[in-house]
């Protein structure tokens, strides 16, 4: 008796659709309501805007400009409506700080979140449910002193206390009232430290002489923020240092005879504010008119008179927008230059509110985000084409690769995001790479001599991928150094563009092998020690190539080793041993996905599962770097790609079961039915099991009775390209089994690569099906039943005889010498060549030897047969003679043959015809008979000879009402006419033109193709 068990199930259905339902909203809001651009939001750029933005003012109104007020959001549900403020507290990591990515937290972007926090909702933090946040801020406040008291760190790791990091401390510990993190008299002593007398202002450390604007501003409210103040001698120096760096242009430079910028003037003016120096009128205006000419058109702020046209930036927009408050008066409100200002942020803000960078990483998140909640109908959700037209402006012509941005460096990842979108977009957005020999010579330049490929401009990257363990590989990681994850970037671009043959694959190999440990795993560089990531990336790195790691089950081991008690990933297991680092999502995801992979999984799948399911944000929706640490666009398309797999235990499936109970059922009813067909069909000697493989089609090999029930060719809008160049165009065609096919046209017209597409021997655009299979996929199953008789006859033994050729090719077919001589006489024989069997090839003529070629493509029964040019050269009988054999050969085998051909004559023998042009793609496709039938005339023509010659005798013949076109047999002297006109009618009208007594002859005759040729290429397709 068979009992199938319950399974496990870690996720119900309703909390899975739930929860991808929640990251799809995270996901989708993450676009620009009107570009449609995926955001990628960072704490800093939502600093600067939230702290720049008056939404009570009057220049804020919703008619006015289109910023988003974070916490009056119409583009969000009610459910939503503190998506903003539950983002960024979210962002909290176990230590208590505030970061993007998880574990790399600072005092810097803790005092912003604050900032942020209190500046749209100063009673959102005080709520007695964030009590445990609060803590947990206060303690890493604490945790940033330095030793002693000697100020406070940008964080506890850092061995250096700064100006700027003590002020934030200050200021946070002032908020929360926890003014005893303040009360140590050396944070006086460090602050003082700082200040250099004999500049004026403060600097960032005790042990730098750095004076900057910046850094005397902050020294200055940290002096101000624990009570203390400044005596009147220390005032007339401020007074002196501020004078000293004035610019005449009204800005202020952080040296004397510095180049002024808005940073340093925002910092000198608002430092002067609170020091409550007064600043003369004049000077006032001139600053204020300094700030207002540093906006560029499009609303944001460059940092000085040097910058670039458009090079603005969230930090001097900032600064720009504080200062102005500081200088403007109250007649005067600059609401102009503010509702740009606010329009230039709202291009970097998303649904939801928040506000960062749009990059070509953002879009490809974004993007695949919506695909794995819908693959369906994710266009649905998206603006393709503007998506797409960003992607084309991060194109750089000069090296062929992408940048994240417009006008950035190339970088290998955001070339591979380009590549992923245009390959995701296609089947609805007939758009191509600009130039995909450019971006293919482009990776090249990528693979260093060790075969692997450089990181280059993806630090970034890395970093969010390994979050804090990237501190243990900082000072050896570089961006020229090969790592596993960049060249996944590289080989997984180059796969999807069929072009893996440009790189050095010997090297590479080299490489990946090297780059895999002894205990299994493989490490983002070599020499460095074993983490799962890298592990995963390098499993899929010889996965494309179908080659084996050193060790298979050894990689396994240790990614199944490397899983802890609680269900996650240890990321580096080695430094487990001597430091605590957390998990990371991708460490998981990427750990996990290895494993399902290669047929196993995680050991401890419900802990993994548990783990998983508190990276899931119920607030916002997202995937976070850790578990409660809030969700960030990067990491949920593989949020949703793994709660599928971590819903149930797939140790024990019991979906297969239950189906294998279910078709055992079935199975016996089948059985009973076959046995009774087997006695019906056993008098027609045929097998039940070849019964059942000739009607599936499902031998091993390709199944040619089977095979034969579809079209031998079928194409649909089929384009051939040569880089970015097309060279053949448009062909749509249908050809059945055992057809000759003619392929005409000039040389050069792209006959050989249209056959050369239909082999997928070449790459190409549309649909190409050689019976029923698509040529692009199918290639190499292709050999076995194709015959190929090339124009050059180098491929035949001259030494050899007729026979011994064909046995040696036949050979090579898996034929048995019997199998071949009992095929070759039928050939031969059907060749009018029998008699040359045992006859030495070089005795042979021309014609003949052709012959033979034809024969050695034949002799395995291939269900069609390629033959190139296969009359070039001959003379016009033996041209003949070999048309009437392949006709013969096409009867007797049933065999579809393409034959290539420039001679229009020959035509007349083929079943249907294709015609090419050059720099034209295909002309026409037809019988003979309808091409023909198709031109003026109706398949007749009228031929003229003039007893005299006549001058532009071509123009006046056209110029005749109902003559299509003349064509010219000996000039000025023998025309043929493609006219509708009847005989008595065209005389009337030459005679009339040319004179009563100017024919010699006038008849009538059937149109051939050489006159169908030669009016075609007349008629010039425009092409593409």
């Amino acid at each position: 008796m068979i009992i199938n068990f319950p399974f496990v199930q870690y996720f119900t259905d309703e909390e899975v659709i739930k929860y991808k339902d929640n990251m799809f909203y995270f996901s989708y809001t993450h676009q620009n309501p009107d570009n449609g651009l995926f955001i990628e939001p960072s704490i800093e750029e939502c600093y600067r805007a939230i702290d720049s933005v008056n939404f009570s003012s009057i220049s804020y109104e919703s008619e006015l400009t289109k910023l988003i007020n974070p916490i009056n959001n119409n583009f969000l549900n009610s459910e939503n409506q503190l998506f903003f403020l539950d983002y960024l507290s979210e962002k909290q990591n176990s230590d208590g700080s505030f970061s993007d990515i998880g574990g790399i937290g600072s005092l810097y972007s803790t005092y912003k979140v604050i900032k942020i926090l209190d500046l749209l909702n100063k009673s959102y933090l005080d709520d007695p449910l964030r009590k445990g946040k609060i803590d947990n801020i206060i303690n890493f406040v604490n945790n940033s002193l330095e030793k002693n008291g000697w100020g406070f760190r940008y964080h506890p790791l850092i061995e250096q206390s700064d100006i700027i990091s003590t002020y934030y401390a200050i200021e946070i510990a002032k908020r929360f009232n926890a003014y005893s993190l303040i009360q140590n008299v050396n944070i006086t002593n460090f602050i003082n430290s700082t200040r250099y007398l004999a500049q004026g202002g403060y600097a960032l450390t005790s042990y730098s002489t750095i004076v900057t604007q910046e850094t005397t501003h902050f020294g200055i409210q940290a002096h101000l923020g624990i009570n203390y103040t400044y005596t009147p001698s220390e005032m007339i120096v401020f007074e002196s240092y501020f004078t000293g760096r004035r610019n005449i242009t009204g800005g202020y430079s952080d040296t004397i005879l510095g180049v002024p910028n808005v940073g340093s003037t925002y910092y000198a003016i608002a430092s002067q504010t609170i020091l409550n120096i007064t600043i003369d009128p004049f000077n006032e205006t001139y600053s204020l008119n300094y700030i207002l000419d540093r906006q560029e058109p499009n609303g944001g702020f460059s940092s000085s008179s040097l910058s670039e046209v458009n090079n603005t930036d969230s930090k001097s927009g900032w600064a720009a927008m504080k200062c102005i408050t500081l200088l403007e008066n109250a007649t005067t409100d600059y609401q102009n230059q503010k509702i740009l200002y606010y329009n230039w942020i709202y291009e970097r803000q998303a649904m939801n509110g928040l506000i960062g960078q749009v990059n070509l990483q953002s879009n490809y998140n974004g993007v695949l985000s919506l695909y794995q909640y819908d693959i369906s109908n994710y266009t649905t959700f998206l603006k393709m084409d503007k998506i797409l037209h960003y992607v084309e402006l991060c194109y750089n012509s000069e090296d062929g690769g992408f940048g994240p941005q417009p006008s950035r460096n190339s970088s290998i990842y955001s070339t591979y995001c380009a590549i992923f979108l245009y390959n995701l977009f296609h089947p609805y957005n007939i758009t191509y790479l600009p130039n995909e020999t450019n971006t293919e010579l482009y990776f090249t330049t990528l693979q260093n001599q060790d075969g692997g490929f450089k990181l280059g401009e993806d630090l970034d990257v890395i970093i969010s991928y390994f979050n804090s363990a990237y501190t243990s590989m900082f000072n050896l990681i570089n961006t020229n150094i090969s790592t596993i994850i960049s060249t996944y970037w590289a080989v997984s671009s180059l796969n999807s563009l069929d072009s893996l043959n440009v790189i050095n694959k010997t090297a590479l190999f080299h490489w990946l092998y090297s780059s895999q440990n002894a205990d299994g795993g493989f490490s983002l560089f070599i020499g460095f020690h074993s983490d799962v990531i890298s592990t995963y990336y390098g499993l899929e790195n010889l996965n494309f190539f179908n080659i084996e790691p050193i060790s298979r089950i050894s990689a396994i081991k240790f990614l199944k080793n490397s899983q802890r008690s609680d269900g996650s990933f240890e990321l580096i297991p080695y430094l487990s041993l001597f430091f605590n680092l957390p998990s990371s999502f991708m460490g998981n995801y990427l750990g996990a996905k290895g494993l399902y992979y290669y047929r196993s999984q995680p050991q401890n799948i419900q802990n993994l599962a548990k783990w998983f399911r508190i990276c899931f944000s119920n607030a916002t929706g997202g995937v976070g770097d850790y578990p409660l640490f809030g969700g960030d666009l990067r990491n949920t398309p593989y949020g949703l790609i793994i709660i599928e797999d971590v819903r149930y235990d797939q140790a024990f499936d019991p979906i297969p079961w239950t189906r294998l109970i279910l078709w055992l059922i079935l199975a016996e009813g089948i059985v009973l039915i076959l046995i009774t067909m087997l006695n019906i069909i056993s008098y027609l000697n045929m097998s039940l099991y070849k019964f059942v493989k000739i009607k599936l089609g499902i031998r091993d090999r390709l199944n040619i009775e089977y095979l034969k029930r579809f079209n031998a060719i079928h194409c649909e809008n089929l384009e051939i390209y040569s880089g970015k160049k097309i060279i053949v165009d448009g062909v749509s065609l249908e050809l059945e089994h055992g057809k000759i096919l003619g392929v005409l046209g000039e040389s050069g017209a792209g006959k050989t690569t249209f056959i050369k597409a239909l082999l997928g021997m070449r790459k190409y655009k549309g649909k190409c099906e050689i019976y029923g299979l698509d040529a692009r996929k199918n290639k190499k199953r292709f050999r076995p039943i194709f015959g190929y008789v090339p124009q050059d006859l180098g491929k035949i033994y001259n030494n050899f005889t007729t026979l011994q050729n064909l046995i040696y090719f036949g050979f090579q077919y898996g034929l048995t010498e019997k199998q071949i001589a009992s095929r070759a006489k039928r050939l031969l024989r059907g060749l009018e060549i029998e008699d040359k069997m045992h006859s030495h090839v070089k005795t042979l003529s021309g014609g003949q030897k052709r012959r033979v070629s034809i024969a050695m493509a034949l002799i395995h029964n291939p269900i069609f047969c390629i033959l190139d040019e296969p009359t070039s050269g001959l003379d016009p009988v033996v041209r003949e003679n070999l048309w009437l054999a392949l006709t013969r050969i096409n009867e007797l085998l049933s065999t579809t043959l393409l034959v290539i051909s420039h001679y229009p004559e020959e035509s007349r023998f083929c079943d249907k015809i294709v015609v090419f042009g050059r720099q034209r793609g295909m002309i026409d496709f037809g019988s003979p008979n309808e091409l023909l039938s198709q031109l003026p005339g109706s398949g007749r023509v009228i031929e003229l000879i003039f007893k005299d010659v006549h001058e532009n005798s071509i123009q006046k013949l056209e110029s005749i009402e109902g003559v299509e076109k003349a064509l010219e047999n000996k000039v000025g002297f023998s025309y043929v006419l493609l006219t509708d006109l009847n005989l008595r009618e065209i005389k009337i009208k030459i005679e009339n033109e040319f004179g009563t007594d100017s024919i010699s002859e006038l008849k009538q005759s059937d149109v051939k193709m050489e006159e169908y040729f030669r009016y075609k290429a007349l008629k010039i397709k425009e092409m593409e």
